[in-house]
């Protein structure tokens, strides 16, 4: 590499290029892109032009849906670290995806806001939904069976609180940073405003609105003072009128035509039932409890149950 040769290949043909430059004999040695330096001596290699060209949010897309869900075929190959690192590895991915496509190439200060929001829309989208469609045909499995006991779909969902500290110290400064790089706040309303409020709503909530604004106190104390993501959010998109009125509607309409699968948990001691308790999910609502006369320790027959 000093000499300005190429280093790859195998072991005989780097010898054999060390030997073709300090004898001269059989021809001239492959040489790496760059210069020597007349002065030093030192070769300098070529720099690579840093690519501008704005990224495909299709093609980012595919690759960081198939990052954060893999198919089953893949995860079972898994370790048990593997699936417990999983989502920590995929927000450090999608940071990476926002540094890389997004701030080095400069999209906001080049005027291709809808580029940069397009692709950190897509995100926002695969956290905050997760693998809709497999839920979806998961569903209508069941339904279809008639199978009167199954188990809950795993692996469909973002957990946030297994990269909670990725989410704080790089995933939310980045958005911060973008909401404020775009050029007016009503920009950011109308290119992911319902996707940021999704995402605050449904997947940050109170738990996890923190975020690093690297302010370190000079006593080591001190403890570290953080910003609250929804606080952007309200100065930028602020959350009133009557289109937040129209898609809280839409919603719950959705909510309402989403299927209601219903189980039941039963809390055991000593291996014998001692509390039974109604349960129905929903994707956008969770487990929520329903009203029930029934017996302790009965399970009623409706075609879909799961005693955890």
């Amino acid at each position: 590499r000093d000499k300005g040769l190429v280093v790859s290949g195998k072991r005989y043909d780097l010898v054999l290029r060390l030997l073709q430059n300090e004898s001269g004999i059989g021809g001239a040695p492959k040489r790496a892109a760059g210069s020597i330096d007349e002065e030093t001596g030192v070769f300098q290699p070529k720099k690579r032009a840093k690519s501008m060209k704005p990224p495909s949010v299709e093609k980012l897309q595919e690759r960081i849906f198939k990052k954060c869900f893999p198919s089953e075929e893949v995860k079972r190959k898994w370790s048990n670290n593997k699936y417990k690192y999983h989502p920590s590895d995929c927000m450090v991915y999608m940071s990476n995806i926002i540094e890389k496509e997004i701030f080095e190439k400069e999209l906001f200060e080049r005027g291709e806001e809808k580029c940069a929001w397009d692709l950190i829309n897509v995100m926002l989208n695969i956290i905050t939904v997760g693998n809709e469609a497999r839920r979806k045909e998961w569903a209508a499995e069941q339904a279809g069976s008639g199978s009167r006991f199954f188990c809950m779909i795993g692996g469909t969902d973002f957990e946030l609180n297994r990269c909670s500290n990725d989410l704080k110290f790089k995933f939310l400064p980045q958005l911060v940073k973008a909401i404020k790089a775009t050029s007016k706040k009503t920009a950011v309303a109308q290119l992911s405003g319902k996707f940021l409020w999704a995402f605050q709503s449904r997947k940050l909530g109170k738990l996890f609105d923190e975020y690093d604004i690297n302010d370190r106190p000079a006593d080591w104390r001190q403890p570290f003072k953080y910003g609250s993501f929804k606080e952007v959010l309200n100065e930028f998109v602020p959350c009133k009128g009557e289109s937040s009125t129209e898609e809280s509607e839409e919603e719950e309409e959705e909510e309402e035509k989403e299927p209601q699968l219903r189980f039941f948990s039963v809390t055991k001691i000593s291996g014998k039932p001692k509390k039974t308790q109604e349960l129905t999910y929903s994707h956008t609502a969770g487990f929520q409890p329903v009203a029930s006369t029934q017996q302790e320790g009965d399970v009623s027959d409706n075609g879909k149950e799961i005693t955890l």
